[in-house]
């Protein structure tokens, strides 16, 4: 299998179970999707999506990394950083708080903080 096919072949094996996973996780928990004041919301206001997003990113910085795709895979995880900042201002701005965003915030964070570990080890 060449570098290219390999590539694609991680990313499809290690985003599709998170994609998965995730919908199903948030499917099955609408309570997730409440103001603190327990008022329901849209469950994909624009916060909730960067956040999703932004946990979305992490298997395939990941698979750049590993494959030695470094500009791509630092490239995408600034981005996926900068969505941890966007996705904190829009929820205070537009009143878009939610328990879904107060507990997957911290789990995108610490992913996409650890996920740059191994690589910065093997060299």
């Amino acid at each position: 299998m060449n570098g290219m096919a390999a590539l694609a072949a991680g990313l499809v094996i290690w985003t599709v179970p998170v994609i998965g996973a995730f919908t199903v996780f948030s499917l099955r928990n609408r309570d997730f999707f409440r103001r603190p004041d327990g008022s329901e919301v849209c469950r994909f206001e624009a916060a909730n999506a960067l956040t999703a997003l932004r946990i979305f990113s992490v298997p395939p910085v990941l698979v750049l990394l590993n494959h030695q795709y470094m500009m791509a895979g630092a490239i995408l995880w600034l981005t996926a950083e900068l969505t941890d900042v966007a996705d904190g201002a829009v929820a205070r701005r537009f009143s878009q708080q939610t328990d879904f965003g107060l507990r997957l915030d911290p789990v995108g964070d610490l992913s996409l903080i650890h996920i740059s570990e191994p690589t910065r080890l093997r060299r």
